[in-house]
């Protein structure tokens, strides 16, 4: 360890904080900043204002009316929305689910930089995927553990002839209890011809918005996947650009956030430097923890380690999809308090009736039914008592009114019958891209898949009988514990609809013996290594109804697996029959395929002689 890490772990001051409750991880970051810089004096009422070219990311305001602008930015990496990042995304996810690397003990860190990848990724990437997985499963393991960077070149030989290298940078290292055994991340270069420019742009897209804030304090919050040493390189290149950039002058600090082990570790590191005091080293160094969700308290002994996975366990209760909803519904609910003074947790009943009556005007009553749930759920983890329980009068009698007002009539997508579905089977397109489509929405519409549970399958899944395909489902959005169920595909009458023998010309075609059962496909052919994202079951099934002329705003993923309730249940089929296939554990939301599908079958209407 060097002098200054030396002194940076002395320095260091531990803060506990809130855990956050923004749903953007960059917001997250910012509020962990609030919480940890000044003994969290700006941390009560942050003022979080909408993302434009203009507005800085959040104004607060101290008990001396002193106010506070920050703006943050990532120099560099790898998650979240920005272009590249996005473009990297499938690359990483490509190397982190790589078994060959989960070597015990061992962690490798692939290190990007920003543009060294560029058109290479949007027009071959799954080539690009293939060829780098092949490359670190035969250079790596070889590799011992060290504290430095092997730097490569990988060449990838490209379709028209051209061998382009690709330069990663990779870090073996001891792998410590908790981390995965890959981590790809882009890569913050510290010397000073690959620096100079990342900090330039940052500069001049971030420092104008941040010296027109109406505040007395102002501080550019630089987010790095960095290690102890990159900080400093950053606030030298700073110093060196201050001439190009007069506007830092009115910049009073400017912080480095080290998230390199955020959200894995859940903890956040920030050197804060007093920019406008010509200070040459950091003024405070905080590490920020933000809490978990209470538990018995349990310091050492032989319960400690069951505490820490018991946080785990709780963390992975909730399907991914239900927790996100229930985070952005829980910022609604904190954001509308904060507008209208009013404490959000604890709330009062009646300022849940309140927000009930606001919100009604915009949601629907199934959106509004879910806001009363994830306002209970957050007050029970916290240890207070639900303001939204049907047991408050107040709370009780809008919701009466806002059911009789709105009605509770759920209008979902447009069902897939057999016949819709032979009509867009027929559109789909000849090749690997049409007939992956095809049976994607044969499997999804004969099983009666979730769209996650569709993009989740894998070939490990499948086991041929017979009858046709038995498909293992061990773990869906009903059944987090990971029980599983079995779903039976049968052999259909007609080979170009059945859905088993067109899964099996897609697994030959595309050539795939293992992992994912549907991958990407692009416009060269090109087949992924990865599995589908979920939103894309969505796009794949409104771009194919829209090409054969149909509604596509009318259909979704949920297409098939309504579409299946439904023509099961007009062909006679029962309702425990219907059940076994989905998976639903609701004979009331079955039961609503079921009238749909059986409006006309023993219908009153057709007795009258008409």
């Amino acid at each position: 360890m060097s002098e200054s890490e030396i002194s940076y772990a002395a320095r260091t001051q531990t803060v506990s904080c809130p855990a956050s409750t923004r749903p953007r991880e960059d917001d997250q970051i910012v509020e962990l900043f609030l919480h940890a810089w000044r003994q969290g004096c700006f941390s009560r009422q942050p003022d979080w204002l909408p993302q434009s070219q203009k507005n800085v990311e959040v104004i607060a305001t101290d008990e001396t009316g002193t106010r506070l602008a920050v703006e943050h930015t990532r120099l560099f990496a790898f998650e979240h929305h920005k272009y590249k990042e996005e473009l990297l995304r499938p690359v990483a996810e490509a190397l982190e689910a790589e078994p060959r690397l989960d070597i015990p003990g061992r962690r490798f860190d692939f290190l990007f930089f920003p543009t060294s990848l560029g058109k290479l990724l949007g027009g071959c990437l799954p080539l690009v995927e293939q060829k780098l997985r092949d490359w670190a499963v035969h250079t790596l393991p070889a590799k011992l553990p060290c504290e430095q960077f092997y730097e490569f070149q990988v060449p990838i030989p490209l379709p028209n002839g051209k061998t382009p290298r690709v330069a990663v940078d990779v870090r073996v290292s001891e792998r410590e209890e908790g981390f995965r055994p890959v981590s790809v991340r882009g890569y913050l270069p510290t010397d000073r011809a690959r620096l100079t420019p990342v900090v330039q742009k940052a500069l001049r897209d971030k420092l104008q918005k941040l010296a027109d804030a109406d505040a007395e304090l102002r501080v550019l919050l630089l987010d790095l996947p960095i290690r102890s040493n990159s900080p400093a390189a950053v606030i030298e290149r700073i110093r060196e650009l201050a001439d190009h950039f007069p506007l830092l002058e009115r910049i009073s600090h400017i912080a480095v956030a080290n998230t390199v082990a955020y959200p894995e570790a859940a903890c956040v590191r920030f050197w804060v430097w007093e920019w406008n005091a010509g200070a040459e080293d950091c003024t405070d160094l905080l590490l920020a923890i933000p809490q978990k969700i209470p538990l018995a308290p349990v310091s050492g002994g032989p319960l400690s380690h069951l505490a820490e996975q018991a946080q785990k366990f709780a963390a992975a209760a909730k399907a991914h999809n239900t927790v996100r909803a229930y985070a952005a519904d829980w910022n609604d609910f904190r954001q509308w308090c904060e507008a209208h003074a009013l404490p959000s947790l604890p709330a009062e009943p009646g300022t849940v009736a309140l927000y009930l009556t606001d919100r009604a005007t915009t949601l629907k009553t199934s959106s509004l039914a879910r806001r009363l749930t994830t306002i209970s759920r957050a007050h029970q983890a916290a240890g207070f008592p639900s303001p939204a329980a049907m047991q408050h009068a107040v709370v009780s009698e809008v919701w009466k009114w806002i059911k009789h007002t709105k009605g509770t009539a759920e209008v979902g997508k447009t069902p897939f019958l057999t016949a819709d579905l032979r009509l867009v089977l027929k559109q789909r397109p000849a090749g690997l891209l049409g007939l992956r489509d095809r049976a994607l929405l044969l499997v999804g519409f004969a099983g009666g898949f979730r769209r996650s549970e569709l993009a989740g399958l894998t070939v490990e899944d499948l086991r041929e009988t017979p009858e046709g395909i038995v498909i293992q489902l061990n773990r869906s959005k009903t059944d987090q514990e990971g029980q599983g169920r079995r779903v039976a595909l049968a052999y259909g009458s007609d080979p170009q609809t059945c859905p088993v023998r067109v899964l099996r010309t897609w697994l030959e075609a595309a050539r795939i013996t293992a992992g994912p059962l549907f991958r990407g496909v692009d416009q060269f052919g090109f087949v992924s290594e990865t599995k589908l994202h979920p939103d894309s079951v969505a796009f794949i099934v409104k771009r194919a109804v829209g090409k054969a002329g149909l509604d596509a705003m009318e259909y979704a993923g949920h297409s098939l697996r309504a579409g299946l309730a439904t023509q099961a249940a007009m062909n006679g089929a029962s309702e425990l029959a219907i059940m076994k296939q989905t998976g639903h554990r609701s004979l009331a939301t079955v039961r609503k395929y079921i009238r749909e599908g059986s409006l006309f079958r023993d219908n009153a209407a057709t007795r009258l002689g008409l």
